[in-house]
C-alpha cells in the first residue's frame, strides 16, 4: 500500500486501486475514476458499485498485487449503530492501537529491557508530552481544515 506524497500529481492517480480509510465506507476497495481540482476531491468507484467523492487522506492506494489491507483498522459500523456496536468498535480500535505499540512503537521506543519513557529525565518526559499535545493540536487543525473544505464541497448536494 502506498500513500501519495506532497509532490504527487493527483491526475496520475486516476485508475489506481484504492481502499477507503475513513468514513462510513472504511475498508471498501475501489478505483479512482476522476479528480476534481476545484474541490480537491477524487471520484472513486467502489467494488460495491457505489460512487463516492473523497479527499486525499481518506484512502490509500493499493499496490497492484495487494489483495488485503495490512494493519487493518476495525470495520466501521454502518449508520444507525447500537451502543453495543459502538462499544465493540472502540474495543477493536484499542486492540489495533496495541498492534502499533508492538510494531512502530517497538522500533521507536523500546530500549530492549525497558521503554524509553521509563528512563527519561522528568523534564524530558514533560517536554516530550508537551510536543505530543502540540502534534495533536496540529492534527486537529488539519482535520478542521479538511472538514470545512468537505462541508463547502457538499453544500447543496445533500
Amino acid at each position: 500500500m502506498t500513500t501519495a506524497n506532497a509532490d504527487y500529481n493527483p491526475h496520475e492517480l486516476i485508475g489506481a486501486p484504492v481502499v477507503i480509510t475513513g468514513g462510513s465506507l472504511i475498508g471498501e476497495k475501489g478505483v479512482i475514476e476522476a479528480y476534481e481540482p476545484l474541490m480537491d476531491v477524487f471520484l472513486v468507484h467502489l467494488a460495491s458499485d457505489v460512487h463516492m467523492y473523497t479527499f486525499q487522506g481518506m484512502f490509500e492506494v493499493l499496490d497492484e498485487d495487494e489483495e488485503e489491507i495490512t494493519g487493518d483498522m476495525p470495520e466501521v459500523p454502518r449508520q444507525g449503530m447500537t451502543s453495543q456496536q459502538l462499544a465493540d468498535y472502540v474495543s477493536d480500535f484499542i486492540i489495533h492501537c496495541t498492534t502499533r505499540v508492538n510494531g512502530v512503537g517497538e522500533e521507536q521506543y523500546s530500549e530492549g529491557t525497558h521503554q524509553k519513557f521509563e528512563a527519561m529525565a522528568i523534564d524530558d518526559l514533560f517536554e516530550w508530552a508537551e510536543e505530543e499535545v502540540q502534534d495533536i493540536a496540529v492534527y486537529a487543525a488539519m482535520l478542521h481544515i479538511r472538514l470545512r473544505r468537505a462541508r463547502e464541497a457538499f453544500k447543496g448536494l445533500v
